[in-house]
């Protein structure tokens, strides 16, 4: 969730429902199997490793899947506006369960649990730059394995973007239903000059 829509949540919300002893006596009254249990998934169902590296003040979650072989093509995740990496949980097990593959999956700044000097910067140069940054943190450019980046919505207009700026970091490039508007004006043939094929 993103850092806007929790303070606008926060202060729209209704109050608190009824009290959790009210509704343990109404469970009690139901059959087991017309419970529904809401209970969050934690994140190592899905992923093997999170972890949090610090650019320049900037605190940025990632979660991963590994294999034993650091040179196994990745798969970069950037999710939608409002979202988190957790997006790319299932999806993250299930590649990797196919195929010898890695996969990352980071909380772009302003969503999740990244935590940065300016949460509310949102100004397509500047997440393009925090995922640049953390693409060269990750891996050299000589010695780096093949990097698929694959966005969603605002996380698609981003992974263009990226590919635009450092194009020597990412192999291919895959976006899912893009947002509209200036990445249009990007997502043109040119891009395809920046990406190895």
């Amino acid at each position: 969730m993103s850092n806007l829509r929790k303070q606008i949540l926060s202060k729209t919300l209704p109050p608190i429902g009824p009290s959790s002893k009210k509704l343990s006596l109404d469970n009690q009254k139901k059959s087991p199997s017309s419970i529904r249990n809401y209970t969050p998934i934690e994140w190592n169902t899905y992923f093997d490793d999170k972890r949090f590296i610090t650019i320049d003040k900037n605190t940025f979650c990632l979660y991963s899947r590994h294999t034993n072989d650091s040179l196994s093509p990745v798969l970069f995740f950037l999710h939608g506006g409002g979202f988190s990496g957790l997006s790319w949980a299932v999806l993250s097990k299930a590649v990797t369960n196919l195929v010898q593959c890695q996969c990352i999956a980071i909380d772009i700044r302003g969503h999740g649990e990244t935590k940065t000097t300016d949460e509310n910067d949102l100004r397509i140069e500047t997440i393009t730059n925090d995922v640049c940054q953390i693409l060269h943190y990750l891996y050299q450019e000589d010695n780096k394995p093949p990097i698929f980046l694959i966005g969603h919505s605002m996380g698609g207009a981003l992974a263009v973007h990226v590919a635009k700026e450092c194009p020597s970091m990412i192999n291919a490039l895959c976006v899912i239903d893009v947002v509209e508007g200036k990445t249009n004006i990007i997502f043109s043939k040119d891009i395809f000059e920046y990406l190895e094929f």
